[in-house]
């Protein structure tokens, strides 16, 4: 009576064209996690406008941050994301639960002073008009076409604003 088995080479020559399909998978699910990120950094964008508008027509003015960037943590210093600390000061919890966080908050490109503490949302108001940017955390390419699309900066960022917020920079 013989027993027949698997030798160490057969299972040595699985073993790597297993690895190799994983691998394949892992690179091909890639593009769609970005895109996917970049959706929620949209519907985030999206939802903050919304809740400004709230507040615009409560107290007749936005929240002020004096005309300065103010960012999430750890953006800038950062701030949090309720409350009159809150990036957006006083919007969170009565216009919107609790301010959104960006899904990576990492700095996609070193373009344009893109920089780990620069990367995240941003908030700019002077009291009458508002902008909101996803800075540096974009990852999938932005066309000049799309309503998110901001040419007041030389490189990728998302951005939502009043009409009066548009140039702010």
């Amino acid at each position: 009576m013989s027993k027949r088995g698997f030798t160490l080479v057969e299972l040595v020559i699985v073993v790597g064209i297993i690895a190799v399909l994983a691998s394949l998978v892992i690179v091909n699910l890639s593009p769609p996690r970005s895109k996917s990120r970049d959706q929620k950094r949209k519907a985030d964008l999206l939802a903050i406008q919304g809740a400004l508008e709230l507040y615009f027509a409560t107290n007749r003015s936005f929240p002020s941050t004096g005309g300065t960037w103010s960012g999430e943590p750890p953006v800038f210093g950062g701030k949090g994301y309720s409350g009159p600390d809150g990036y957006v000061p006083n919007l969170a919890p009565n216009f919107i639960t609790v301010l959104p966080s960006d899904p990576t908050r990492r700095a996609s490109s070193a373009a344009g002073g893109c920089t780990d503490n620069h990367a995240g949302y941003l908030y700019q108001s002077d009291g009458k008009d508002y902008k909101v940017i996803a800075n540096c955390t974009p990852e999938i390419a932005i066309s000049d076409r799309d309503p998110f699309y901001d040419p007041t900066f030389s490189y990728q960022v998302f951005a939502v604003y009043s009409a009066g917020g548009k140039n702010f920079r």
